[in-house]
This record gives C-alpha cells, structure tokens and sequence, in this order.
C-alpha cells in the first residue's frame, strides 16, 4: 500500500492543526520509508511540470512529457494563453501485483498565462527525449523597441 497524502492548507501551522501535519508526515514515512511519494503527492494534478523563460524575441516552455507520443499532445495559442493537453497512456501489466504504483496515465490539460500576446504564426515546437520545447515568438507589439533621439 503506499501513502499517497495530500498536503492541506494547515500544514505550516502551530498548534492541533499543524500536529496533525507532522503526524501525516510521520506516517507516511512509517507506512513507506523514504520514498518520493510526499513529491508525487505536492504535484499531484500539476501535469506537465513545467518551466516558462524568456528573452527580448521569445518565451520558451519546457514541459516533462515522459514516456508520451507526440501524435497524443495538443497545444493551442489564444492571445497570450497557451494550453497543453493530451492523454499519457501508461498499459496495465496483466497479472502483476503492485508494489507501489506513482506513474499516472489519463488525459492532462495544462494553461499557461503569458505576459504578453505572442505571434501565433510562428510558434514552434519539439518533442525530444520526453521534453516538449514551445517556442513562443512574442507579438511586435510586446517586444522592446530602440527610440532615436533627435537633437
């Protein structure tokens, strides 16, 4: 069996409400040893994990898709909202007796809120050793300018 607890809002805090945070966690601990089952649980529901960058020209989204196709993952631009979504397909194994069990497979959509609107046209991805890279040229408008100052 493993703990797989969700953090609650009173976690940090003193008194009966953050006893009952120590105690989850020292249970978990008990149930499962040293595991990343209190990381899975922190995440939980925040799939793709993701990083945003940028520069002058670009933002740049690097999602974890681990084990996924490509021809299975969507991305839209709307503005400056991007939507990820797709479904991670992981086989039941027929027969086996799990011991634990932290991969999650089923359908994920994930929006991403930008500072500003990007030029849709010309947004380009990749998909390379489970890394999807969106590359998100920004819109003219949004990029920084050089004014020329006449005197």
């Amino acid at each position: 069996m493993t703990g797989f607890w969700l953090d609650f809002p009173w976690e940090g805090q003193g008194g009966v409400a953050g006893e009952l945070g120590r105690m989850r966690r020292t249970l978990d601990f008990l149930a499962n040893g040293p595991s990343l089952a209190s990381e899975a649980a922190r995440t939980a529901g925040v799939f793709p994990l993701t990083n945003v960058t940028e520069d002058a020209d670009n933002f740049y989204v690097y999602a974890e898709l681990p084990g996924m196709d490509p021809a299975d993952i969507n991305i839209s631009i709307t503005g400056k909202t991007l939507s990820l979504s797709g479904e991670r397909k992981i086989d039941p194994e027929e027969g086996a007796s799990y011991h634990r069990k932290e991969r999650k497979g089923g359908q994920f959509n994930r929006t991403i809120t930008l500072k500003t609107n990007v030029d849709a046209a010309k947004v380009e991805a990749n998909f390379v050793h489970g890394v999807l890279t969106v590359v998100l040229p920004k819109a003219e408008e949004a990029k920084p300018r050089q004014i020329a100052v006449k005197g």
